[in-house]
C-alpha cells in the first residue's frame, strides 16, 4: 500500500471498520512508515470521543452548497480532452 491509500483507511481502521485482508495491508504498511503510524496516533482518540455522543443529539441541518460547488465538481469529473492527430 502506498501512503495516500493508507491515509484514506486510517479512519476506518482506528474503528475496526476494515475488512481483516485491508487491516492486515494497513497494518503493514504502518509497520514501515513513520509519517502513517503518526498520522494514525491523531486518529487515537477518535473511537472514545464517538462514544460519548448520543445518535439522539444528532439532528439533520440543511446545507446549501456555494454556487461555484457544481462548476468545480463537475470540471473535476470531466474526462480529460483528448486531441485528435493532425494529418
Amino acid at each position: 500500500m502506498t501512503c495516500p491509500d493508507v491515509a484514506i483507511d486510517l479512519g476506518a481502521y482506528v474503528l475496526g471498520a476494515l475488512a481483516p485482508a485491508d487491516r492486515r495491508r494497513v497494518e503493514e504498511h504502518l509497520r514501515e512508515c513513520p509519517a502513517c503510524a503518526a498520522e494514525l496516533a491523531e486518529f487515537a482518540a477518535l473511537p472514545g470521543l464517538l462514544s460519548r455522543v448520543d445518535p439522539a443529539d444528532l439532528s439533520p441541518v440543511a446545507v446549501t452548497p456555494s454556487p461555484e460547488l457544481f462548476s468545480r465538481m463537475a470540471a473535476a469529473a470531466a474526462p480529460p480532452l483528448r486531441l485528435r492527430p493532425s494529418g
